[in-house]
């Protein structure tokens, strides 16, 4: 599931759950490479690499939190297809977070 969106630290996706971890704002998703490898190998664990971080330093960054998790849904939703190919992990995760962080925005007005 390596992307421009999303990123695994392990050699390979675990059978078990996913977990999206979204990085705080200003982080990046190496912050979660020791714990992708740290949990037992059943986990998938995948990160988001935000535009204008690392990488992905050239592209704007988002400035507003539901632009972001409309395009993470978006692009969500054919790496998971993609990565359900070769595992039964589920997208229920990033559907989960963004209603989420729609309910932290709304609480944040």
């Amino acid at each position: 599931m390596n992307s421009e969106w999303f990123r695994r630290f392990t050699t390979s996706a675990g059978n078990g759950p996913r977990l999206v971890c979204f990085p705080h704002a200003g982080g990046s998703a190496t912050a979660y490479t020791q714990l992708a490898r740290a949990l037992p190998a059943d986990f998938d664990v995948v990160a988001v690499q935000y535009p204008g971080r690392q990488d992905r330093y050239d592209e704007a960054p988002f400035t507003c939190l539901d632009r972001l998790v409309a395009s993470l849904s978006r692009r969500s939703t054919s790496s998971t297809a993609e990565a359900n190919r070769s595992g039964p992990a589920s997208s229920s995760s990033l559907t989960s977070a963004a209603a989420i962080s729609r309910t932290a925005s709304a609480t944040a007005r």
